[in-house]
């Protein structure tokens, strides 16, 4: 081994050590607060928890999160006044259904759970959140049943619950959670529309960061902005472009920022996704390979996560997948081209609209029926999460510059080893 290859892996390995040891830090911090707080600040988030509302508000003391009516839980980016009793979140052996709100909400970036004894809005939201709102209003409104389901989950992040359903059950809600695919496509487009050089880097930065901002900045969302932020900058300074690369610096700086964030599982499943196709982007497949052996092989590398956040994971995304991904990568600018003349009431819009919205229908009977012919789902077992950790291992060793032999025998060590561990 080069002496520059020496220096650079000790250079990694003290930086690694520091980054570590910054988010335990990170992460054991104390928040000393008083037992009951009065104090201003900005909500955050509001959304549905069951038969009540959760919101996060911001505070000169941290995030704190309250549940509510759901009559009383003020709009996204108001400010209100807050009196309340603070409480530490629970754990996942605190509840009978085994849910960790404390990891849930720390990956938020909340603190504490406060149990309002006074809560009273002082202004109305403003910036974005008020730009969120409307647009929130006018497609529920404007838009027929379908478009205005997948028109709420690419603008403002919000799941339709009926649809949501939907693609649970045959493993395609991904599709609905604002990540990597559509920040991809949308600075795709981009691309199609603006010229080269600077200005085209600077429209396509300012269009994908306003998009994020836009859907109340989910994990994925972000993720992909900061990678596809990396790369712009190495196009603008003539650096060698490395989608590897690009991924693993967002990721870092996501955790840097919040280290939280990793219980994050949207965020999880978006970095392994990822980092698993961006592992694979110079590999040379064969026709029709190109298309389905990544799809089959990012089912394989999530599905031990997603099977034990969600206890099962549908089979019939293995094959539904293949033909979803590309389907939809068409069918959304579609979506947003043909809702705009309604969002706008312009003449003849819902003629317009109409071949979509059957489209769109059209998808969910299939998937519904989809469903029943392939019903079966399986839950995490041990060849399962062998099979995952040798696939994503082998595929960044590869990426990494081994050469293919010895990134499958790394891969057969190393997961074997993970197994032994578990």
């Amino acid at each position: 081994m080069s002496s520059d290859r020496i220096t650079m892996f000790i250079f990694l390995l003290t930086l690694s050590f520091l980054f570590s040891f910054y988010s335990l830090l990170q992460i054991n911090k104390k928040n000393i607060l008083p037992s009951t707080i009065e104090t201003t600040g900005k909500v955050l988030i509001n959304r549905q928890w069951g038969k009540s509302k959760a919101i996060l508000i911001k505070t000169k003391c941290g995030k704190l999160v309250a549940y509510t009516h759901g009559s009383l839980a003020p709009e996204e980016g108001s400010r209100v006044v807050v009196r309340g009793a603070l409480f530490d979140f629970k754990g996942a052996g605190q509840n009978k259904k085994k849910f960790d709100e404390n990891l849930f909400w720390r990956s938020k970036g909340a603190i504490k759970k406060i149990v309002i004894l006074e809560l009273a809005e002082i202004s109305p939201p403003s910036g974005v959140y008020r730009w969120r709102n409307y647009l929130r209003e006018i497609i529920k409104d404007k838009l027929p049943t379908n478009l205005s389901a997948y028109m709420l989950a690419l603008t403002v992040g919000e799941k339709d619950k009926a649809l949501s359903e939907i693609h649970r059950k045959v493993g395609t809600s991904h599709l609905l959670a604002v990540s990597g695919f559509h920040i991809g496509l949308l600075a795709l487009i981009s691309t199609l529309f603006l010229r080269r050089g600077k200005k085209k880097i600077i429209g396509t930065t300012l269009l994908i960061w306003g998009a994020v901002l836009l859907t109340g900045l989910p994990p994925g969302a972000v993720r992909a902005a900061l990678m596809l932020q990396i790369f712009l900058i190495g196009l603008l300074l003539g650096k060698p472009k490395n989608a590897f690369n690009s991924v693993a610096i967002a990721g870092i700086l996501m955790l840097l920022f919040n280290p939280w964030s990793f219980y994050d599982i949207s965020w999880r499943l978006s970095m392994l996704a990822t980092i698993f196709l961006s592992s694979v982007i110079n590999v040379k497949w064969f026709n029709l390979s190109r298309i389905c052996i990544p799809s089959i092989l990012v089912w394989f590398v999530t599905a031990p996560l997603v099977s034990i956040s969600f206890q099962e994971v549908p089979l019939a995304g293995t094959l539904i997948n293949i033909i979803a991904v590309p389907l939809f990568a068409i069918l959304f600018p579609i979506i947003i081209l043909v809702s705009i003349p309604l969002l706008i009431d312009l003449p003849f819009a819902k003629v317009l609209a109409a071949p979509a919205e059957c489209v769109l229908e059209a998808w969910n009977i299939f998937s519904n029926i989809f469903a029943k012919v392939f019903p079966w789902s399986i839950i995490s077992t041990l060849p399962l999460i062998f099979t995952s950790v040798f696939i994503i291992v082998t595929a960044t060793a590869f990426a990494s510059g081994m050469s293919p032999k010895k990134s499958l025998f790394i891969g057969v060590i190393l997961a074997s080893t993970f197994l032994l561990l578990i």
